[in-house]
């Protein structure tokens, strides 16, 4: 399911089907290549700074990748730390015999000056800084079957993979073994929990994430459940390039498979807490046909076939193409059609965009998970409109809620003491609210008669009702004026309010 293998460094330079210019990931990838063994050797050995002990700016974890195709000299300056909690780099190759593949693009860019200039800068930030081992074998699946069917090569790669961590001060590592088959999974579960437990016993504070997939197998997400600290669920490709009709990338709640559905399925293997929101920042551009009203995808190869598109290169599409006006689905992106002169065939393209990670963010909120995540961080371009949207609501957010309690004069039903309330909370801030509201009804002279706590979830300009009826005591319980205080918890912020109610008996 997931995108990554499309959007390589050629895939990314292509844009709507129409080929762009390599050159700047061939001078990323020429520059990271030419760098000595002596460079490299001074940026692991000494030139890194541990984290320091403060906590990142975003209120939710978010978890954004940072491929090697996209690091140069210039990303230590242009990342923004303030909407990140964690940095990981993609991506260190794992083989069959467990050695971690040195001579790949992705080891030599999480070894370089460039890299360890990211590592210092999210450092000082408070911001986790992991590289991300990487096994993509589909197919017979032979080089992940060797790798789990042999105890040495097990131990090859957690002792090469501590080691290069300890070099280079990471504060964790992600695991990306993509696909991994319901037969393999209790032995890959097995891999990670071995993993898992040396990682945190060598690295203090470490974080283990495994990448798992939207359309995910119960039996591989429950035996992860207990070793891993997180779980990042890469909820996106519910269409993609093998897809027969056109449609969005990471559609919320619309269609058969989406991200609301894929969410709800992983909750009932692992606690949310565990679960980061992977979001797409790209898209895919489809060669299409029309027959009666059905859409569908053009699969032969004079069509030019199915493109990789990221926000940042779709937007200058449309910009220099200012006829084309995007249609906004509201649960999936964003849309457009235009005619490919070049292959002689009417394309469709979908991509996530801002308003689509905000209504992702605030599912992620409102389901209690731990955050959102990103792939990748440069895919919103230089304007960052999603980076922005991570901002405003997970930095900057405004948290406005009001309370309010409202009580019937007590009433005597049979020799009880009776009363009935309604308790209302409004959510008039810019950002789910999920807490717990708690009340209590108190004597005139403070003494508890009757309590309770309810998780409530609400969405922004939202209002929950809640109506009670509690049994206060015996009628000779005294007459007097009652209380009843409510508090309302939701992210480290506090809301109150109380009320009185006559009981005249």
């Amino acid at each position: 399911m997931s995108g990554r293998r499309l959007l390589g460094a050629a895939v990314l330079a292509s844009i709507l089907g129409l080929t762009g210019s390599l050159a700047t990931a061939s001078a990323t990838l020429t520059s990271l290549t030419a760098r000595s063994t002596a460079e490299a050797k001074v940026a692991v050995s000494g030139a890194i700074r541990p984290r320091a002990a403060r906590p990142p700016a975003v209120a939710h974890e978010v978890y954004g990748y940072l491929p090697y195709w996209e690091l140069n000299r210039a990303s230590a300056r242009t990342i923004d730390y303030g909407s990140l909690s964690t940095i990981a780099f993609f991506a260190i190759r794992v083989t069959g015999s467990g050695a971690l593949d040195r001579k790949t693009p992705g080891y030599r860019a999480y070894v370089s000056s460039a890299a360890a200039a990211v590592t210092n800068a999210a450092h000082q930030r408070g911001v986790r800084v992991v590289p991300t081992f990487q096994l993509f074998d589909s197919g017979r699946f032979s080089t992940l079957r060797r790798l789990l069917g042999s105890r040495r090569a097990q131990d090859a790669f957690i002792n090469q993979a501590l080691a290069l961590m300890a070099q280079r001060r990471a504060d964790g590592a992600n695991i990306d073994f993509e696909p991994v088959p319901s037969s393999l999974a209790p032995a890959f579960a097995s891999l990670v929990g071995r993993f898992s437990r040396a990682l945190h016993a060598r690295l203090r504070g470490a974080q283990l994430v495994v990448a798992t997939p939207a359309i995910f197998s119960p039996l591989l997400v429950s035996r992860l459940a207990p070793v891993v600290d997180r779980l990042f669920v890469m909820a996106y490709d519910y269409h993609g390039p093998g897809s027969s009709a056109p449609g969005s990338v990471a559609p919320l709640r619309r269609g058969p498979h989406n991200v609301a559905k894929t969410i709800a399925a992983y909750t009932l293997f692992i606690s949310p807490a565990k679960l980061i929101l992977g979001m797409a920042y790209y898209g895919y551009s489809w060669p299409i046909a029309q027959n009666r009203g059905v859409v569908s995808v053009r699969t032969a190869g004079r069509y030019g076939g199915v493109h990789g598109v990221t926000y940042d290169n779709v937007m200058g599409f449309l910009r220099r193409h200012p006829t084309l006006h995007p249609w906004r689905d509201p649960t999936g992106g964003a849309s457009f059609r235009w005619w490919d002169a070049r292959n002689h065939v009417t394309r469709e393209v979908h991509l996530e965009d801002a308003l689509a990670v905000r209504q992702k963010v605030d599912l992620a909120i409102a389901e209690g998970l731990a955050g959102v995540g990103v792939w990748t961080l440069s895919g919103d371009g230089g304007a960052k409109p999603m980076t922005q949207t991570l901002r405003g609501t997970l930095v900057t957010a405004s948290h406005r809620v009001i309370v309010a309690a409202r009580a019937r004069p007590a009433a005597l039903v049979g020799r009880s003491i009776v009363v009935q309330y309604t308790i209302g909370i409004t959510n008039s801030g810019n950002v789910p609210e999920r807490g717990s509201v708690t009340w209590r009804v108190l004597t005139p002279r403070g003494r508890t008669l009757a309590s309770g706590t309810r998780l409530v979830v609400l969405y922004e300009n939202r209002t929950a009702s809640l109506a009670f009826t509690s049994r206060l005591g015996p009628s000779t319980l005294g007459s007097g004026t009652y209380r009843i205080d409510v508090q309302f918890l939701s992210a480290g912020h506090r809301w109150g309010t109380a009320t009185r109610f006559s009981q005249r008996y």
